[in-house]
């Protein structure tokens, strides 16, 4: 009789080892779960914002998934693991955008890999000029519509209105006129001539052009803009800009804006 208690108490001290190791095992899973799903919002956060943004899609060809059809959460995980696997993904209200690519050869093999790897079949599109996406972040987008009701409902909404004031005018002396004496009249002619701006022209019809944005002497900070026709465009300089990789570029005078020098002509 004392071995079948023993056995007993045993059996029960097994059982609650086993309930308490399931316990933690679930207590783990939700933990885990619970991070990727903030993780999740966070990253919609940063690349959707609060509320709906427009994206200018600036490159030839781009990629779409119609998600009408898909369950809102299942959505925001596709966005967070193709994103992992380096896509510039958007969420619209029907559509998850890819990416936006130069060459359609580019865009078949990002698309080939969408169906490798992650089951879905997206389609290309074509740029026809100034299309844009307007992204609908639904996971913060309703909260941020709630709270900004809410607030405006309980009377806590403050209305800026920003007011220009003219400063007063300051009385100043007239100046005597200075004429000029005929040394330095000719002196500022002469700057004025070495300061004459020289074009240059694209070697074919069309070319790319890209803008800057931080050190024009190195070639990771030059994105590719978009394609623009032939015509005169005043240089910066006459000598290329040599990035530390060994690239030259030609910039147009008093813009953000950087041609490579295998597409220009520069006039004498």
């Amino acid at each position: 009789m004392k071995k079948i208690f023993t056995l007993i108490i045993a059996c029960v001290f097994a059982n609650a080892n086993v309930i308490q190791y399931e316990l933690k095992a679930n207590e783990e899973i939700f933990k885990k779960g619970f991070e990727a799903g903030l993780k999740a919002l966070e990253f919609q956060r940063k690349n959707d914002g609060y509320a709906p943004k427009k994206v200018e899609i600036q490159k030839e060809y781009f990629i779409t998934y119609n998600i009408t059809k898909m369950p809102y959460n299942d959505v925001i995980f596709l966005q967070n693991i193709t994103a992992k696997e380096g896509f510039d993904t958007h969420i619209t209200k029907d559509k998850l955008f890819f990416g936006e690519f130069e060459r359609e050869a580019d865009a078949k093999d990002a698309l080939q890999t969408l169906k490798d790897k992650f089951k879905i079949n997206a389609v290309i599109n074509k740029n026809k000029g100034n299309e844009i996406l307007v992204t609908y972040p639904k996971l913060w987008g309703d909260f941020y519509t709630h709270i900004i009701d809410k607030v405006a409902k309980d009377g806590y909404l403050i209305k800026v209105e920003v007011i220009e004031v003219q400063p007063k005018a300051i009385e100043q002396k007239p100046k005597k006129e200075e004429k000029p004496k005929k040394t330095q009249q000719v002196k500022f002619e002469n700057e004025l001539i070495k300061k004459e701006k020289k074009f240059f022209r694209l070697k074919n019809q069309k070319a790319m052009f890209y803008s800057v944005k931080g050190d024009n002497k190195d070639s990771k900070n030059y994105k590719e803009k978009s394609l623009i026709s032939n015509g005169n465009f005043a240089l910066e300089s006459e000598k290329p800009i040599v990035t530390k990789q060994g690239e030259k570029f030609y910039k147009v005078a008093n813009k953000n804006v950087y041609f490579s020098d295998r597409d220009v002509l520069i006039s004498k």
